[in-house]
């Protein structure tokens, strides 16, 4: 089974966003911010589209990961400026704010910074949905013999991974929280979470005797209906399965 992507997310390439934004380096003196160290940018978006955490990479790019979260913070106050109707370079002169070119380098380190972690977020993505449609090859075997009537005959044998409904509804439950809902585990209490209230010794009360009747009909309706929801998965995983066997064996035979 093979998976197509109708949209791919571009591929960053680190090098070129480093010299680009160095490239806008200002001609001042003193101090500079590293985010005109192309080697350390380079190493940071290289950790990040292989799927290293922030902190992570940053550490292999030798800054400090506050140092990233700094640069990220900066361009999305950047990027508010920008959306302003009046954001002019005589206002931002009057006000006192940053040179939009000053800026500029940290706005194009955070849209390639969303850019890797999107990259490599896709190709983890990809690798969950084949496991979870199934038909990943596992094993392949061909044997050659001669049969009784003295023909030559290939048979192929192919074992292929089945769908994984178990990932399925994990993925439901991590992205789509209250779209799942786990088995409900009934447990019988008083009012208000207080222990189970019991007549005392002689005739039993009525009343508790009733309430608790309730509560246990609760709790046992509560149980069948996630013993329902559970057969019912299992029964679509079976069917899955079923269908992709006689699709193998129809192409065998095919």
């Amino acid at each position: 089974m093979t998976d197509t992507d109708t949209r791919t997310v571009p591929a960053v390439e680190p090098a070129a966003v480093a010299r680009q934004i160095g490239r806008r380096r200002p001609d001042k003196t003193g101090r500079r911010s590293r985010i005109y160290d192309h080697l350390a940018v380079t190493a940071l978006l290289q950790g990040l589209t292989g799927g290293m955490s922030v902190d992570g990479a940053a550490r292999l790019a030798g800054l400090a990961p506050d140092t990233v979260y700094g640069w990220i913070g900066r361009a999305e106050t950047e990027k508010a400026r920008r959306d302003r109707p009046d954001d002019t370079p005589q206002k931002r002169r009057d006000d006192g704010e940053p040179r939009w070119e000053d800026e500029e380098p940290f706005v194009l380190f955070s849209d390639a910074f969303a850019q890797a972690r999107a990259s490599f977020e896709q190709e983890a993505m990809g690798v969950v949905r084949r496991v979870m449609h199934g038909g990943i090859l596992k094993r392949e075997v061909t044997r050659t013999f001669t049969n009784a009537g003295g023909e030559q005959v290939t048979e192929f044998e192919r074992e292929v991974s089945l769908p994984d409904g178990k990932l399925a509804l994990m993925y439901l439950e991590r992205t789509r929280p209250g779209y799942v809902k786990p088995p409900v585990k009934a447990e019988v209490t008083g009012p208000g979470g207080a222990p189970v209230q019991t007549a005392p010794q002689g005739a039993p009360d009525a009343e508790v005797v009733a309430a608790l009747a309730v509560r246990v009909a609760q709790g046992l309706q509560m149980q069948r209906e996630a013993a329902e929801a559970v057969a019912a998965a299992e029964a679509g995983d079976r069917a899955e399965r079923q269908a992709l066997e006689a699709r193998t064996v129809e192409g065998e035979l095919g």
